[in-house]
């Protein structure tokens, strides 16, 4: 699994009395997502597998199930 560095001026962490309680948001450089299928990032401590438009489309073709795709993953945090 490749790693890749998230835009961190973009990118948002969620702290909370100096506590790391996850992300309110990730962006990555759209170059750093077309060399690589799938990643994870350690801005948001590998917690979540990413992935662009290419591999979702692969997945889409090849009629496979089971995975959730999101758009924000901050949802998985925030419930929205």
């Amino acid at each position: 699994m490749n790693l890749v560095n998230a835009d961190e001026e973009r990118s948002e962490a969620y702290i909370v009395n100096d506590v790391w309680m996850g992300i309110k948001s990730i962006h990555f450089k759209t170059e750093d997502i077309a060399k690589n299928l799938i990643f994870k990032s350690k801005f948001d401590r590998c917690g979540t597998i990413y992935c662009g438009d290419e591999f979702k489309q692969i997945i889409e073709i090849l009629k496979l199930e089971g995975l959730l795709f999101l758009d924000d993953p901050s949802i998985l945090l925030h419930g929205k």
